[in-house]
Formats: structure tokens, sequence, C-alpha cells
């Protein structure tokens, strides 16, 4: 398509008929009733143009007429279009009505054009009245745009449009104006401000004209259907189901809810099938790095390619390691159907709002459309799949699989023959590839017979002593009363209907969990998860979805302008599944095996349920269920543009303020449509503070200043605190409790800045692990003590999602152990600051106390390596090192390694580890970690020589021997209170490094 001015030259209208192979279409602006402007709009697609057309397929307002120069296209109704648009200050125009009605175009505005000080014109001498208008308005527009109907009236008051007003006449949303303009380092007026937003509308096109020309480029398409037929497919139901009349406004809809998939194949992606990429769990590294964690030290098959190659020397490397940019300045990795669901909302902004509730009529549309196949096939499903999934949408569920060319195209069928849980379990071909060695038996043969007899004599044993058995009898009893299951039924009724050995049960129980009792099934006693045999596990999102996707916004927003639009306050809403695994249907050929066993204590006897939905505890359940919400949030990201994610049944949806919250009802409407229901209960509105996955996320500096916190949840950190000081009280921790407790607090160190949360893992760990008693060790102790202050101290942790966009610290640090050639160990360390001009160095030498708290081994290079680190940022904590990017480079491997964990099995190591993460924190810096070699390091020679090293000597450095830091006093401390207190020694030492500060433009 090509469109010109109607008032081009006759030459050049008969070049572009001819390349483009016909006459073009003519489309008066007048005749929508507000403004004059008129387009000519050459069409074709290769073959022919739209004059041989034999007629326009357009709707009843606007006639068509052909003439010897093409089709002429215009608006004929009551009503203008747009029907009203909204002046200001009581002013108002000419009655646009009539020129609607019309056949012939009428007076009305003027053509908008660019907004600046015109040059001086007469005009013609009779209209003294319009030259003064012009004369007293500044001259900010074309004489004629001064005329008496081309002007808004109140009384005898005039004035021109403006420019909200100019782009509602013009079709467009006044919201996108907001963002102009935008001038660096000026401020800018409000006068410039409407210049600007008013040229830009003289520059634009008439919407209401281009959309007629498109709806008559669209009669040029081949129409025919996008995607070829596929019989097996429909077959797979073993049911003909009745033929279905696809309207127009269906086969608009159905294109409409395939943007992303054009958009890919607009890019030159792969057509199908698309699938989620995992970029983030996949590329682990790359996404913890643009997040501002270092993750796999090296060795690991997580490590980063080194920023530097290795054995090039200490002169070069220094040199090229002052090049370097910071290593956490990266993009973060989101899948491509996320990165697309940003760029929709950074790209229609305001507007996104009225796209998405058009996108969401149209899937209204279609599963409208579905409705009969939906009732045909519910009538299929068996009677216990019916009586729990009555209100699936199958057939909706099939086409928004297809639309999307999905991997598992199957999901929508298992809900009329319900999802196996036994055997070899379906492979949806989403997530993970496992390749497990598949057992000798499997499914209900590897169940039943004497080892159902068996898991059932050991249930009558353990279940009464099981705690919470009345709430357990009561959970059932309402499932029962639900249709989510079918009883309760005594062992004898099961033996006489199944037969005694044909059925197995999974013991039920009630698990605490955030003050509320989840029933758990327990699949791995009865033996169903070793009966099962999975080639897929599943992957899970995490918070750090929610900051990768804030750090896509702003790099899209950020691309053309300098500044983030005020429409753009980034918002996070969530919504739950109600019962989520209970939506899920259990085939019906494996009723003998979903059984569940209840301890009643009335009857003081087990009693059992068949189970009709999916059970909380076997290990298939996980993967059929996650088939579900994952189709779900792909299908409303791709579809409706609405950034979220979902993690097991929690769904968070990241939108910007402007939306109105469009994400999430697009988000509801799609379960809706697909008959599953969130729990309205559970629902968290849009907001910058949010709770998702046991963290708190504050948006609310995301905007301002590119940061993204993640706090403790509220109340958790009190519970934590709690439990901890319960433990304390009573000198006891069993290995369940240390399991327990252990994966709270791993949870609670996601929202802690740095590693500080892995400092005080290891007596946990060997807790857990190890058959002792349950009285506190003194390494427990201790541990426990620390997560006690921890909790009350540490920052929340900051994430930065946009470029700093300034050189990172590069420190050096090394330490020699050579007890033969050495009187004393020494400690060694370089920095080279982005402020300064001059390297610094400083030597330290290791005292016999701090040596004597060391563990008993045969080298102690490593804690000196360690404590040479701690060195280090101890000595240089007042150069501006706080809110830093620091590159460490550091020549021993399992240094390296066991700080880029946090943690290490040696006690007296992990305590230096654990105090460097703390101060760290205290200092808000970042640190990449990177290995160097002893030859490229050039801390080795003040390590071993102090300052009188003659490598060394010859730099130029401003160079300081210190006295080493007092670990021996500082083990004395809280761990919580090593920060402020190597703070306070630095501050006694020597520090006066010669400083030559550069002078940044």
């Amino acid at each position: 398509m090509l469109e010109n001015v109607a008032s081009c030259s006759r030459d050049f209208s008969d070049a572009v008929t001819q390349s483009m192979l016909g006459p073009p279409l003519a489309v008066s602006a007048a005749s929508f009733g507000w403004v004059d402007r008129k387009r000519l709009f050459w069409c074709n697609d290769g073959r022919r143009s739209v004059s041989q057309l034999p007629a326009l397929a357009l709707p009843k307002q606007a006639k068509s007429e052909r003439g010897q120069s093409g089709w002429h296209v215009r608006w004929q109704d009551k009503k203008p279009w747009p029907p009203a648009v909204a002046f200001s200050d009581g002013f108002q125009p000419f009655s646009p009505a009539n020129n609607a009605a019309s056949a012939q175009d009428m007076p009305c505005f003027p053509v908008f054009t660019r907004s600046f000080r015109h040059p001086p014109d007469q005009g013609p001498l009779s209209d003294r009245a319009t030259l003064q208008r012009f004369r007293d308005d500044g001259c900010r527009y074309p004489l004629f745009c001064y005329a008496e109907p081309a002007l808004l009236w109140r009384g005898s008051e005039w004035r021109v449009p403006s420019s909200s007003e100019r782009a509602q006449i013009m079709g467009i949303p006044p919201a996108l104006l907001h963002w102009a303009p935008a001038k660096q380092g000026h401020e800018v007026d409000d006068a410039c401000k409407e210049q600007v937003r008013s040229s830009l509308v003289g520059n634009s096109f008439h919407v209401p004209s281009c959309m007629l020309a498109l709806m008559v480029m669209s009669v040029l398409r081949n129409m025919s259907g996008c995607m070829p037929s596929t019989p097996a497919f429909i077959q797979d139901f073993g049911v003909l189901l009745p033929p279905l009349q696809a309207t127009p406004e269906v086969n608009l809809a159905l294109a409409r809810l395939q943007a992303y998939w054009v958009d890919t194949q607009l890019r030159g992606l792969k057509s199908e099938p698309q699938g989620p990429e995992w970029r983030q769990q996949r590329h682990l590294q790359a996404s913890k790095q643009a997040l501002g964690v270092q993750s796999g030290g090296p060795g690991s098959k997580l490590a980063s390619v080194p920023l530097l190659p290795l054995d090039v020397g200490k002169d070069l490397h220094m040199k090229l390691s002052t090049c370097l940019p910071s290593p956490y300045d990266v993009s973060g990795e989101v899948d491509d159907d996320a990165r697309f669901a940003c760029w929709i909302m950074c790209t229609l902004g305001p507007c996104i709002r009225v796209w998405r509730q058009q996108q969401q009529r149209a899937m209204q549309t279609v599963a409208k459309f579905l409705q009969p196949w939906d009732t045909c096939l519910r009538k299929l499903m068996p009677a216990d799949v019916a009586k729990m999934a009555s209100a699936r949408c199958p057939a909706f569920l099939s086409c928004i699989s297809a639309l999307m060319r999905w991997p598992d195209t199957s999901v929508g069928l298992r809900f009329v023959t319900g999802f196996k849980c036994l055997g070899v379990v379906e492979c949806p071909g989403l997530f993970k590839d496992v390749s497990p060695d598949p057992p000798a038996e499997l499914g209900l043969p590897a169940l039943l017979g004497s080892h159902a007899v068996r898991t059932v004599d050991k249930l009558e044993c353990s279940l009464p002593r099981f705690p919470f058995a009345k709430e357990a009898r009561s959970f059932t009893a309402e499932e029962i009363e639900q249709g989510l299951a079918d009883g309760p039924y005594s062992r004898a009724d099961l033996d006489r209907q199944y037969g005694r050995g044909q059925w197995i049960p999974m013991r039920r129980f009630m698990l605490p969990q955030s003050s509320k009792l989840r029933a758990i099934d327990d699949g791995r006693f009865s033996g169903h998860n070793m009966a099962s045999f999975l080639e897929e596990t599943i992957y899970t999102t995490s918070p750090d979805f929610v900051a990768a996707a804030c750090g896509v916004l702003l790099e899209l927003l950020l691309q053309d302008e300098n500044e983030i639009p005020e429409w753009a306050l980034p918002l996070f809403g969530t919504d739950d599944m109600s019962a989520a695994y209970r939506q899920i249907p259990n085939s019906p050929l494996e009723q003998q095996a979903m059984i569940i066993a209840y301890f009643d204590e009335d009857h003081s006897e087990l009693r059992f349920a068949k189970l009709r939905a999916h059970p909380y505890g076997l290990a298939s359940a996980v993967l059929n269920f996650n088939r579900v919400p994952l189709l779900l949030a792909a299908w409303a990201r791709g579809a409706g543009g609405v950034c979220c994610t979902n993690y097991f049944d929690d769904s968070g949806t990241l939108d910007f303020a402007c939306s109105r919250a469009s994400g999430q009802a697009l988000l509801l409407c799609s379960y809706k449509c697909a008959g599953l229901s969130l729990d309205f209960n559970k629902r968290t509105p849009m907001a910058v503070q949010r709770h998702f996955l046991g963290v708190l996320l504050d948006l609310s500096a995301v905007q301002s200043q590119a940061e993204m916190r993640v706090c403790l949840k509220e109340g958790l950190a009190e519970d934590l605190s709690s439990e901890i000081r319960r433990i304390l009280e009573c000198d006891s921790l069993s290995s369940a409790e240390a399991a327990k407790l252990r994966g709270r607090l791993g949870w609670a160190s996601c929202s802690m800045y740095g590693r500080c949360g892995r400092g005080g893992q290891a007596p946990l760990v060997q807790r857990q692990y190890a058959s002792e008693p349950p009285a506190l060790t003194a390494a427990l102790r201790r541990s426990l003590e620390f997560y006690l202050s921890l909790l009350q101290l540490v920052q929340p942790r900051v994430i930065h999602l946009a470029s700093l966009c300034r050189r990172p610290v590069v420190i050096y640090t090394d330490a020699s152990w050579e007890p033969k050639c050495m009187q004393r160990p020494g400690l060694g360390y370089v920095l080279m600051h982005p402020d300064f001009s001059q390297c610094l160095g400083g030597a330290s030498s290791v005292t016999e106390e701090i040596l004597a708290v060391l563990s008993d081994r045969q080298t102690q290079i490593m804690p000196l390596e360690a404590l040479a680190i701690l060195q280090a940022f101890a000595a240089f904590c007042h150069l501006n090192l706080r809110c830093q990017d620091v590159v460490l480079f550091v020549d021993n491997q399992a240094v390296v390694s066991s700080l880029i964990k946090g943690a290490c099995s040696e006690d007296d190591i992990s305590l230096v580890l654990l105090c460097l993460h703390l101060f760290w924190a205290h200092l808000s810096c970042r640190v990449w970690l990177e290995w160097v070699p002893s030859d490229d390091n050039p801390a080795d020679g003040l390590s071993r020589d102090g300052a009188l090293d003659e490598w060394t000597t010859k730099q130029g450095w401003s160079l300081r021997t210190q006295p080493c830091l007092p670990w021996p006093a500082l083990l004395r401390l809280d761990m919580t209170a090593v920060p402020s207190a190597l703070e306070h020694w630095n501050a006694t030492l020597d520090c006066s490094w010669t400083l030559d500060v550069k002078c940044h433009p």
C-alpha cells in the first residue's frame, strides 16, 4: 500500500498507478464530518490492484463509487466519526453531523498542519478579521486556519483546536501525546509541549481514512484458512463433531487472537511448534547475572566465560581490567512471548486497555462459537469425569492450543478422558526432558496384589497415630459432598467391589502450612510414585521473572527517549486457582489406585474415598496439572499482550497503571472461557507492592530509580524469629525440624542482599541429614543466633534494572603461605578505582593470634586467601566503595567458588565468607568474583615481599603497609555487628594514600 496527498502531481500519480498495477482508492476525510484531508491509497497484492475488485466490502456507513480514476470512498451517516469530541472550556465548533450526513464535502476544519511561526501573510484584503486573529495567535498556523469556520467559539471568544482535540478528530488517542516532548537537560514549558504535540498530529494520518483503505486492502488477501486441515486431531476424540459455519466475525476473532504468531513470522522465527522456551531456567547464569547475582564458580557448568584472557602477565592484565564494563550490565532473559507482551505494552501505552478489550471480546466470540462442540464433548465424559469436570471447555482448550501452535495438543482431550497418573505418563513436550530407566513394572500391575494388601495393613497401623485426623476426615467429607470424591467406604466394601488386593489407597495426612492445613495424599508411602514413569520434569518460575520483565520494559521504553513516560508506572497483581489440583480429572481406568485413606475417630477404623480429581502428593499429578496454567499464561501473553507468569496455581501479572488492570481481566477471561476458575478471594489487585511466592515485590522505585526491591514477606521475619527462639529455649532440634527451618530460611534468603542467608546453613544441613540426638550443639546454637540477628538487620535485595553506566572498581587480592621460606604469611591487595588516576596497594602480615584461631590443617592458604579479601575491603571501604560494582580478582579457585556459593564446609572459612557477604550488603556493593592465575595477579608480590616487592615498587602506586585486621576479636562479636566493627577499625588505620582524583566531565 502506498499513500499520498490527493493534490500530488499528475506525473507522480501516473507513475505510481503504473507501478502499483492500477489507479488509487480516493478517501475524503471531510466526509467523516470534522477535518478536510483528501488522500489517495494505491493497494495491490502483487497480482492485482484494488481497482480490479468488482465491489468493496465496507461498513454500511461507507459509500463507494467507481470512477475513471478508480474507487472513491466516503463516509455517510447520521453521526460523524468520531461521534463526539471533548472540547474544553465550553468552546464549540460547527455542527459536524450535517457534514457527515451530506453526500458532498461541507465546510469543516482545514487540514491540520505543523505548528511553528509562519511567515507574514496578508491574505484577502476583505478578510481583515482573519488576518488579525492570525497575528494575535502568534502566526502558529497558516492563515486559513483562522477563518471563522476553522475555529472554536464561546460567544465572541475564539481559539484554535488544541493538540488533544486535534488528536481526537484524527482518531488518535490523546494519551499517546503525553510523552512528548522530551528534551534532555532542558525544562520544557507548556507552550513548547503544545507546539510539539500539535505538529505530531499535523504529521500523522487520519486514522478513519486509513481504516477504510485497510478494509479494502483486506479483500485482496487470500481468505482461505491459515491452518491446514488436521483430520486426525478431530478423530482423536472418537466422535463426529457437528459442523460449525464460521461467520466473518469468528474469522476476524481467530485472526486477532494469533497476534503473537503473526509477529513471530514477520521476524522470521519458526512457525511451529511454539512452546515455552524457559530462557531464565535454561540460561541460569545469564539470568542471575542480569539481576545482580553471580552463580557458578570456576569449573562449574554454570560458570560464565572469563572476563579477561589468561596468562597475559600482570601489566597487560591490569590494563585490560581498567577497560571492563560492569559484568552485571547485561540484558535479562525472558521468553520471547513475554518480551512480545512487554513490547505490546510499551508500543500501545495507554491504548493497551482498549486493544485488550478487543482481544477479550474476540476470545469470547470464539468460545461462544465452540459451545456446540464443548456440549458434545461433555456428553462423552465418563461419569466420574463429568461429575467434576462438566464445566470445562475442552474444545476451547484445543482451539487455543492450535492457534498458538502449542506442542501440547492433547490437553483439551484429557478433560474428556481424564489424565493418567500411573504407568507411562503422557509427555506434553513442555518441560525439561529426563531420561530415567523405566522400572520393570509400571501402573496398576505394579501396585495391586500382595503389595496392595500390605499397604492397607500398614495404613491401619500408621494412620491412627497421625495428627489432625479429625481435620482429615472433615476435609474428605467436604470433598465427597462437592462431588470431588466418592465414599466413604470401609475396607470390606472395597474388597467386595474390586476383590482383595485389587485396589490400593494413598494415606491422607494434614500438613500445617501458612496458618492452615493442607491435605497431602502420600504417593510415596504406597508406591504410587514408583509405579509411574515420567519423561519430563517441570520447570518453575520465581520472583526473578518480575525483575527480568521490568528490565525489558525499561529497555523498550528508553530505546528512543531518556526518561520513562508518566503512564508507565509498573504494577503487579496476583491470582490463585480455586482448589487447583481438584480441577484436573483422573482417568477412570485408574480408579482402583485413586483411593485415599484416612482415620475415622468416630468409628475408630480406617475409611476410604475414591478421588475423582488429582491428588496433591503424586509426582505425575504435578506434571499433569502444570500443563494447564502454563497454557493459559502463554495464551494471555500471546493473545492479549499480558506480561504474566505462573508458579503452579499462582499467577502473577505485571502491567502499567494506565492499563487499568486490563491484563488481569484478560487472564481471568481466559480461565473462564476454558471453564476453569480462579479464587476471587485470593486475588490481589494491581499495586506497586505485592506479595508473590513468599516475598514482597516492591516496584515503587522502578519508574524513578530503575530499581526493584525484594523484601521479606510481612510477618515472615517475626514468625521465623519466634520459631528460632523456641528452639533455643527448648535446646532441641530434630532432623525433620531442621529440614523445615532450613527450607524456610532458604526461601527467606531470596529476599536478602547477596548471599548473606547462606552463611549459617552448614550446621542445619548437618543436623538435617545426620542421625544424632536433638540437643543443640555449639555450632548449631551459633547458627541459630546468627539467623536471629540477621532477620532483623539485613537490607532488602535491590535489583538494578538499567545499566549504571559506570566502570566498576577493580580489586586484586592474594595471600602467601610458605612456612619454610617466610617468617610470617602475608596478605596483598590492590585497588583500581575509576575515580582515581593512581593504583593503591596494601600489604599486611598475618599474626600468630590469627593463625591460632584457624582450624588445624596441612595448609592454611584457603582461609588466608579469604581473609585477604576481607582485609582489602576493610582497608578500602572509605574510598567510595558504597553502591559500586566491584570486579574482584582472586588466584584461589576454591575461595572464588565458595564465595559465589556463599558457604563452605569448613567452619572457620565459612565465617570469613559470611563476614564478607555481610560487609558487602552493608556497603550495598555488587561484587563479581573472577579467578586469575598467580602470574597475572599484581597483588602476588605484595603478599610475599610486602611494599618492598621489586615489581611493585616500579609501578608508581601509592603503597601502604598496614596491620592485619583483628580476626580473633571479630570472632567474639555477633556476626551481624562485624560490618560496623570493620568500619571502626578502618578509621584507626593510616589510610592516607596519595590520591589523585579524576575530574569527570
